[in-house]
């Protein structure tokens, strides 16, 4: 479904049960020029034909990616470093096994983990902020942030890229704001992994 809906009264404009660009045209076609052009925004998700349908129907507006879908993908890459992580350690352990010609065990953490164990069970509290980590996710991420000090670092670039997000910013001065993202690309920077950074 698409659905059309305006922000300042709530109410469906326009639903329907298609994706594709063209239906969506001659659908909104219905709509008086002068009702197209009146729209400044348009938020949607990050697909492609979304911008190409709004271009194309709503000459004045400029798209929006919604804060759901930005937050997804910076989680995604963030989980990217984390897999990323395994993959190497998985590797060197291949390796060491192969030059021993013999299967060589994993070593436990404190926790009781292997080091796979314990970046494959990481994977949802770092999705998570701090405060709403389950016991034993704060005791692994203790291990896992001492073992990985870049995870942690980029976990913490992630939460703050989402804190600015937060609608604590409503209403704040546009400059303010600006300049806050324009500081977290600097620390990105400076201090991200090249996940991060791609995000």
């Amino acid at each position: 479904f698409t659905i059309l809906s305006n922000r300042k009264t709530g109410k469906i404009a326009l639903m329907a049960e298609t994706l594709k660009v063209k239906e969506l045209l001659s659908l909104t076609d219905k709509f008086s020029s002068e009702k197209r052009w009146a729209v400044k925004t348009v938020t949607c998700d990050l697909s492609p034909s979304y911008h190409w349908f709004i271009r194309q129907a709503f000459i004045c507006a400029t798209p929006i990616a919604d804060k759901f879908h930005i937050i997804k993908h910076a989680l995604d890459y963030l989980n990217d470093h984390r897999i990323r992580l395994k993959q190497t350690y998985l590797n060197e352990w291949r390796s060491v096994c192969e030059k021993e010609e013999q299967k060589v065990q994993h070593l436990k953490l404190q926790n009781g983990d292997t080091t796979p164990q314990l970046l494959s069970r990481s994977r949802f509290l770092l999705f998570k902020r701090e405060k709403d980590w389950t016991f034993t996710q704060k005791q692994r991420s203790v291990l896992l942030f001492k073992i990985y000090p870049q995870l942690h670092q980029d976990y913490l670039l992630i939460v703050a890229f989402r804190d600015w997000y937060d609608k604590s910013n409503i209403g704040k001065e546009t400059s303010l704001i600006t300049q806050q993202l324009l500081n977290w690309y600097e620390e990105v920077n400076a201090k991200a992994s090249d996940e991060i950074k791609n995000f």
